[in-house]
């Protein structure tokens, strides 16, 4: 009867710590990155050895994330674009080059290569004077046509 306890007793204990176990598993499989570091404003880059994916027919930069067309002179915020082939099909390990072209303010990183989505994300910091900023959004897509995106916001005084 003695060892019929201890057997339900060792049971009992190793029942407890696998629960234990799984719901320790799923809590922190919930919370995200442990590095708060990698929040989802900092930009993303895949490894500099990515295969790029290409394609003839040509590529297409499609804005997924843009700020809003009106803000404050000196903001920033995270800007993000697609690019996939004609077929849709993301094109994965391409350099995405952000360039101010009016307005002042700066975009970082730049050059930024396409995720395994096909998408690459940066911070437009738009330039402290009102009125129009802009920047152009190129990608190098070898063997690939790819027409530059321009993205457009008017500032106001903060």
């Amino acid at each position: 009867m003695r060892s019929e306890r201890r057997g339900l007793t060792v049971l009992s204990l190793v029942i407890i710590l696998v629960v234990v176990g799984v719901i320790a598993f799923f809590l922190l499989r919930s919370r995200g990155p442990a590095d708060p570091s990698a929040s989802a404003a900092t930009p993303a880059t895949p490894p500099a050895d990515a295969a790029p994916t290409t394609a003839s027919a040509g590529g297409v930069l499609t804005a997924v994330r843009e700020p809003a067309p009106s803000l404050a002179a000196g903001t920033a915020d995270t800007i993000s674009v697609r690019l996939a082939n004609g077929a849709g099909t993301p094109m994965i390990g391409v350099p995405v080059v952000f360039t101010v072209e009016s307005g002042g303010g700066s975009v970082t990183p730049s050059p930024v290569r396409t995720d395994s989505t096909g998408l690459a994300m940066s911070v437009w910091r738009l330039g402290g004077e009102p009125g129009a900023n802009s920047i152009r959004v190129t990608a190098d897509a070898p063997s690939t046509l790819v027409d530059p995106l321009v993205l457009t916001v008017t500032t106001f005084s903060p």
